[in-house]
């Protein structure tokens, strides 16, 4: 399974350029999200809990993170 990110700026509560700090943040707060224990469909149910996911029309085995903005 892959994760785009559209465009490249982040996704949930990552940034690319944010702070080692906030960064550290960011990751405990998905810490308990195990991909590799849990199959795919978890995975992107849990992920959208925190961000949004949607399937890429281009490859059924991938998912983008679209931005907000």
């Amino acid at each position: 399974m892959d994760f785009l990110l559209a465009p490249p700026a982040g996704a949930g509560p990552l940034r690319i350029g944010m702070p080692r700090h906030d960064v550290d943040a960011a990751l405990e707060s998905l810490r308990d999200l195990d991909v590799f224990a849990l199959p795919a469909r978890q995975v992107v149910a849990r992920m959208r809990e925190h961000t949004r996911i949607e399937a890429d029309p281009e490859d059924p085995a991938s998912f983008i993170a679209p931005t907000s903005c």
